[in-house]
């Protein structure tokens, strides 16, 4: 297997608590992270930020990452790392609690999908907070090009367009070959714990990123509440 993930592996993880009392973007991490997000000059197609509330709080943290996005784009546009400018690329917002997302911009409350490609969106970020009376909710990352290589397919081959309303574009991966990519071209992360954030960025493109699976959750305590919720902000020609 050349998976080059696990190349990676140890480079992936940056602090929020670097980051100053404005929450304003260390330099050094956007084209640090440009190329991280780009498996084509070397990256894993991901990169992830952990950091304790204490650092820095929700709302900051949540401006924080739409300051990152914007900014590491910017980066990937000069250095050539996006196919085309011309396109009206525009940044979207949206926050989704208890694994539900908003009807109206993905046709399905259900965040729990087996391994895909979002529609659209050429790179998105989530910063998860920690989830509350909930197990599960791990976050898989496929190195699909590699699998692609190594199996002698293509992406047709290993992935299938859904066509649902809301869904239209999205590729989701074949039972088949599913199981093979999340056993040998995976790396998974898990919630951050209490009193933690984690932000993950990831290149959607299905020729240079990466795939993503959330695992489904379950209630700890089925007599108490429950609670996940993310932050998305994400980077497409149309939403």
């Amino acid at each position: 297997m050349s998976s080059m993930l696990d190349d990676f592996n140890m480079q992936l993880e940056f602090r929020l608590d670097t980051i100053s009392a404005d929450g304003s973007i260390p330099t050094e991490w956007i084209p640090t992270i440009a190329r991280l997000l780009h498996r084509p000059f070397g990256g894993p197609g991901y990169a992830i930020i952990r950091g304790s509330l204490i650092d820095l709080d929700l709302a900051r943290a949540r401006i924080f990452q739409a300051s990152l996005l914007r900014a590491v784009w910017q980066e990937m546009l000069g250095g050539g790392q996006i196919s085309s400018k011309s396109k009206p690329f525009r940044l979207k917002e949206f926050e989704a609690v208890d694994g539900q997302l908003p009807r109206n911009i993905v046709g399905d409350v259900i965040t729990f999908k087996r391994l895909h490609f979002d529609p659209f969106s050429v790179t998105f970020s989530h910063l998860y907070e920690a989830q509350q009376n909930l197990s599960g909710g791990a976050v898989s990352l496929v190195d699909v090009h590699s699998y692609l290589q190594d199996a002698g397919c293509s992406l047709e081959d290993a992935f299938e367009p859904l066509h649902a309303p809301g869904h239209f574009g999205r590729l989701v991966a074949r039972h088949e070959h599913r199981q093979r990519m999340l056993q040998g071209y995976v790396h998974t992360f898990e919630p951050p714990p209490a009193g933690d954030l984690m932000l993950l960025m990831v290149r959607n493109d299905p020729f240079v990123g990466v795939a993503h699976e959330i695992a489904e959750v379950q209630a700890i305590d089925a007599a108490l509440p429950t609670l996940r919720r993310f932050y998305r902000a994400s980077i497409a020609p149309r939403h």
